[in-house]
């Protein structure tokens, strides 16, 4: 049976494809390691088996908010019921790092603490969360990362926001040339209102030097 089963190297991922996750004491899981493939990948599973929970884990390992999830606002709520601490490790594909590969880590703790980790080095969230931003991946963004409990959330967006994040879900030379082209019409916007500014002074010339040739 083990010989029929795909296997795939590392050269099949793209950078900053998931190549392997970890959860430890995290909502349903005691003890789970996901190793996805380079391409589409679909979970498929009864209610409460622990579908969302990979949703969750990679949310909260990219250094996303639990606001994110459309869950508890506190970080301790993920650690498995009974349990103190918990964590989900990440395992991103990147060349420039030893075997290939760089880990993400987030290690929860009681009653809502979080501590990250890069290659076993504790860092900052901010550091932690730029780092995963390095590599494209927006889980702040709804048109890139949506959980179960925020499709509402999706639809409500207004068109300009709706915009936006689909640029930032593409090309990242998307939103550069957007904001480009916001600059020039603000340019623009300006030197109207300079032209009608210049056309009033024009007009008041004008009617003061019919009055003073009465």
């Amino acid at each position: 049976m083990d010989e029929d089963i795909s296997t795939f190297q590392n050269e099949d991922y793209p950078r900053g494809s998931i190549r392997k996750l970890v959860f430890h004491d995290f909502l349903t899981y005691n003890h789970v390691e996901c190793i996805p493939g380079p391409s589409m990948n679909v979970i498929v599973g009864p209610n409460g088996t622990g579908k969302s929970t990979i949703i969750c884990g990679i949310c909260l390992a990219s250094g996303g908010s639990p606001k994110f999830l459309g869950r508890s606002d506190k970080l301790g709520d993920f650690i498995r019921h009974g349990k103190l601490e918990g964590y989900v490790e990440m395992f991103l594909k990147d060349d420039n790092e030893e075997a290939g590969l760089r880990r993400f880590k987030i290690l929860l703790r009681k009653p809502n603490n979080a501590t990250y980790f890069i290659n076993d080095k504790r860092v900052t969230h901010a550091d932690h969360t730029k780092a995963i931003e390095a590599y494209n991946i927006q889980v702040g963004n709804p048109c890139t990362f949506l959980a179960q409990d925020k499709v509402k959330s999706f639809a409500e967006q207004d068109s300009q926001l709706l915009l936006r994040n689909t640029e930032k879900a593409g090309n990242p030379e998307l939103i550069e040339l957007h904001t480009k082209l916001e600059e020039k019409q603000k340019e623009g916007n300006e030197m109207g209102g300079k032209k009608g500014d210049l056309e009033a002074q024009y007009v008041l010339l004008l009617f003061n030097i019919s009055h003073l040739m009465l």
